[in-house]
């Protein structure tokens, strides 16, 4: 009988010890990483090459081995081997062979003396045109100086067709290169209106190729052309506007820059006896001590893998969206009662991202364990027009007789910055993600 007791005591005091254990939490981090998706394979790629064969593009083939010419090789070689290759002149619907491509590197594609390549005009808004599928990828080559000196009208039709949240996923790039010329420069305002422009005397003239499409065939093709034309690309001057993907992966905490142990200390876990938080790598445990500030100041740098070329983040749009949650008893509730942290002072270069976070120590709870999930956003980029000073025409600083700079290309610029802006106001990509389990002494 004192044995059945005395077992039945010791069952009793397990249940209590049992019952009395702080209960063990994992918190993860993971959201999913852009970053992880598969190469796209280029050989399922529809590519259509549009090449403007107005009278404005005649100077580039003077010399048969301009870099203007050299680049339709590389386009050829290109988009010929490794994809389903479509060809186009500007203003005429219907496909070229490939060998009438290959006239765009002689003059007759561009003079209209040849029935086969009629005079045309420079109007590039008409070549984009709606994205059939999703492998499909529209480069165009052209100097870039419209009809009427008015590329709007190109950005609303790349938005229309490309960059909005029907059509989400996409991207446009703008690669410039200067080339040899010698030939007419036209003013796009009054096409009778024009000078003689010869690279032997001055400087190179620069054209451009535009390629829009998914994200992952304008990147995988931009980063092709730059190791085929190692020569051509070298000095040319490339923007990418990634709307949807501005990093290659999603970015996680490390530490602060200035740690003091007096005030904070990292630890692998948390436990006030009620509950143990443990947290994966991607998580912060702080332990948050008397000593500290009413209002901590942690202060962050982190890598953030932009592709080559990205137009960078604007860091005014970036945008932080926190989560609190707050042990209770038995589990994590959600808490929506107070604002607990700030985040400010974002920075953005040189593929790092700089941020301050200021917790509100003085409103945590003694001894409360707490969890904060914070989502980063990026509702914008920031323009990249100073990037271009070099090749954009200026009216107030630029003679007018300069065949080395274009008219119009800061507006266009302008313009890709505006409707990939609007594009990360509606749909915002998620560039980060900062998790912290916090514990106030």
């Amino acid at each position: 009988m004192n044995k059945l007791r005395w077992l039945s005591l010791t069952v009793s005091l397990s249940l209590f010890l049992i019952s009395c254990s702080p209960k063990k939490v994992l918190f993860t981090c993971n959201p999913p990483s852009p970053g992880n998706e598969s190469s796209p394979n280029l050989s399922n790629t529809n590519v259509a090459i549009h090449i403007d064969g107005s009278g404005s593009m005649l100077g580039y083939v003077s010399n048969p081995n301009s870099s203007y010419v050299e680049t339709l090789k590389l386009l050829d070689n290109t988009f010929s081997l490794t994809s389903n290759a479509g060809y186009y002149r500007f203003g005429i619907k219907n496909k070229l062979s490939r060998s009438q491509f290959q006239q765009a590197q002689k003059p007759v594609f561009y003079n209209g003396t040849d029935p086969k390549f009629p005079g045309v005009s420079s109007d590039l808004a008409g070549e984009i045109r709606s994205q059939k599928d999703a492998e499909q990828l529209l480069v165009l080559v052209t100097d870039l100086e419209q009809d009427g000196e008015d590329t709007t009208n190109v950005t609303k039709e790349i938005q229309s067709k490309y960059i909005n949240v029907n059509t989400l996923g996409n991207a446009v790039a703008i690669i410039g290169i200067r080339s040899e010329f010698n030939g007419k420069v036209y003013n796009p305002s009054n096409p009778n209106i024009f000078f003689n422009y010869d690279r032997s005397t001055q400087k190179l003239r620069p054209f451009y190729i535009i390629l829009i499409g998914s994200q992952k065939s304008v990147s995988s093709y931009l980063e092709k052309l730059q190791k085929n034309g190692n020569n051509l690309t070298k000095n040319s001057q490339i923007s990418l506007f990634l709307p949807q993907q501005v990093s290659n992966n999603i970015v996680y905490l490390n530490e602060p820059k200035d740690n003091n142990p007096q005030e904070f200390r990292i630890l692998k876990s948390l436990n006030n006896g009620k509950v143990v938080l443990q947290g994966n790598s991607e998580v912060q445990m702080l332990k948050i001590f008397k000593k500290a500030p009413s209002e901590l100041r942690l202060n962050y740098q982190v890598d953030l893998p932009l592709a080559n070329h990205t137009v960078k983040l604007d860091p005014e749009q970036i945008e932080p969206k926190i989560n609190t949650e707050v042990f209770d008893r038995k589990e994590f509730r959600e808490d929506t009662t107070k604002s607990l942290m700030t985040f400010k002072d974002w920075k953005v270069s040189s593929n790092k991202l700089e941020f301050s976070n200021q917790i509100k120590a003085q409103e945590l709870a003694n001894s409360g364990i707490y969890k904060f999930t914070v989502d980063v956003f990026a509702k914008g980029l920031d323009n990249p027009e100073s990037q271009w000073n070099d090749w954009n025409w200026n009216s107030e600083t630029d003679r007018k007789e300069n065949g080395a700079k274009t008219r119009g290309l800061s507006t266009f610029l302008q313009g890709l910055s505006t409707i990939s802006n609007e594009l990360m106001t509606k749909n915002p990509p998620l560039i980060a993600r900062f998790c912290y389990g916090i514990q106030k002494e």
